[in-house]
């Protein structure tokens, strides 16, 4: 049995000064947002084995906002492939995922994460989050062995968490 987490950044500022959209930074209700999410996790028993970042300003920042380095037990991957990626690319990122992982993290954008949520869940053309809004949360149970065998619908949906709400 494998685990995989997804996370969305959270809101970014819009009115502040970047040049470009990858350095583009969080709001400060971004921010907030990052910190309650922070508070949820913590009160339960998160520890990935290993986290994916897109090493985009508003994801390296939520990260560091929502998780505690000292939660995930393994390394911490800022990558430039999750930032933008196609399904396809975040599938191949999970599926090249060393077994002695059991759990990982991905901190990323839309739709790449609303796309591998309908992925995992086999709703590929179809659509059970209203969207996969900022600071959205979910988590995954993947009835695999190794992370080569994911395939689209081998998961089941652990939670889905938006701002507050929660579903199971």
């Amino acid at each position: 049995m494998k685990k995989i987490f997804l996370m969305r950044h959270a809101k970014s500022d819009w009115n502040a000064d970047f040049r470009t959209d990858h350095e583009r930074p969080l709001s400060d209700r971004g921010k907030g947002n990052a910190k309650s999410l922070r508070k949820f996790l913590s009160a339960r028993d998160f520890h990935p084995d290993i986290a994916y970042v897109s090493d985009s300003k508003r994801t390296i920042q939520t990260f560091k906002l929502a998780v505690r380095e000292s939660w995930i037990a393994g390394k911490i991957v800022y990558s430039e492939k999750i930032y933008e990626a196609p399904v396809e690319e975040l599938i191949q990122i999970v599926q090249g995922t060393d077994d002695r992982h059991s759990s990982i993290l991905i901190v990323g954008h839309n739709p790449g994460m609303e796309l591998l949520s309908g992925y995992l869940l086999n709703l590929v053309n179809q659509q059970i989050f209203v969207k996969f809004s900022t600071s959205a949360f979910a988590s995954f149970d993947c009835d695999i062995g190794n992370w080569k065998n994911l395939q689209e619908g081998c998961a089941k949906l652990g939670l889905f968490l938006t701002k507050g709400k929660v579903s199971f």
